[in-house]
């Protein structure tokens, strides 16, 4: 058939074309959502933050630190610590905090917190189980 061969010739072409554009787009998919573990805690724990979910930021922490924070702001849980924490945060700072940046330092488990307005400097995170989790910070 003389013209049979070109609706299939583009068909096939299409087809190849749409193939590489969903490896192509779950490549850089990946490549985007791609984060060390221990930065992933970290980053999860200042969203949560960001967010005011203070039970879910203290998912995110070690048993020992969700105590601290329950002392440090005289409180008697880490939920209740964390709401303490974030006092009055404005939508604006609040948007501070979840996109500040996290640089890994020297020492391992160490992650430096961009400037942000709860004034934390360093978060620390260590594999307990199977999960990073946030072990402390200052």
């Amino acid at each position: 058939m003389p013209g049979g061969n070109p609706p299939r010739r583009r068909r096939a072409a299409l087809l190849a074309v749409a193939f590489v554009a969903v490896v192509v787009a779950g490549c850089l998919g990946y490549a985007w959502q791609r984060t060390d573990p221990a930065e992933g805690a970290a980053r999860n724990y200042l969203r949560s933050l960001a967010t005011g979910d203070g039970e879910f930021a203290c998912t995110l922490v070690t048993r020992p630190f969700g105590q601290e924070i329950a002392t440090r702001y005289a409180v008697s849980s880490c939920p209740d610590g964390v709401d303490r924490m974030l006092g009055g945060l404005s939508d604006r700072q609040r948007e501070e905090l979840r996109d500040t940046s996290l640089t890994p330092t020297g020492d391992t488990g160490w992650l430096e917190v961009g400037a942000n307005p709860l004034g934390i400097t360093v978060l620390r995170v260590a594999k307990v189980g199977d999960e990073w989790m946030v072990t402390g910070d200052r």
